[in-house]
């Protein structure tokens, strides 16, 4: 009997952690992946749109039941995604070229490199915009629950892990990454509601 309820338990937590996002979440995340440039390559491209918003959609999901507010924890996503991969539709599908993804050690928008945790994901991630983000938010919450505790701002040591760096580093790129954050967080969706 304690074994289903230690069971139950688990299936309750993961049920409220991964609970569907709000539709103003989900809103909110398409108008924030909406002022991200286009990468020049799919720019015109057909379909990219609903990639774009599959992408949002994704984020949304992960974002609640986050260590942070799904805004902010849906920010660090699309931050990582901006300056790993520029949201590009080539590296998503996989097609990257020789010096890109890292040499093909990394896999998706968020550049994931294949560890013990995310094995069978990894393998299956190439075009697989829900797996991708899945991975990308699974590196974010080991990095910051591996930083949350080192002082400081907990975003740019949580960017600090996730890019391999010590928590409390400080580089040129840290900065690039928080300005966008900042930014992202910055986004707002005019509320709905009709007018009389």
């Amino acid at each position: 009997m304690k074994r289903y309820l230690i069971a139950l338990v688990i299936l309750l937590v993961t049920a409220v952690v991964f609970a569907a996002p709000s539709e103003r979440q989900r809103e909110w995340c398409r108008a924030a992946v909406a002022t991200l440039p286009v990468f020049h390559e799919d720019v015109g491209a057909e379909g990219k749109q609903a990639e774009l918003d599959e992408i949002a959609d994704a984020v949304a999901l992960r974002s609640t039941g986050a260590p942070l507010p799904p805004q902010a924890w849906a920010s660090l996503i699309l931050t990582v995604w901006k300056h790993e991969s520029n949201l590009s539709s080539r590296i998503i599908a996989g097609n990257c070229k020789p010096k890109e993804c890292d040499a093909g050690r990394a896999r998706g928008g968020g550049q994931v490199h294949r560890n013990s945790y995310n094995g069978a994901d990894w393998d299956i991630a190439h075009g697989n915009v829900a797996v991708q983000v899945k991975l990308t938010d699974e590196v974010l919450r080991r990095a910051y629950n591996t930083c949350s505790r080192a002082g400081g701002d907990p975003v740019a040591a949580t960017l600090n892990n996730y890019a391999g760096r010590r928590c409390g580093d400080a580089w040129p790129g840290l900065q690039e990454r928080l300005a966008t954050f900042n930014r992202l967080r910055r986004v707002s969706v005019p509320k709905s509601g009709g007018s009389s």
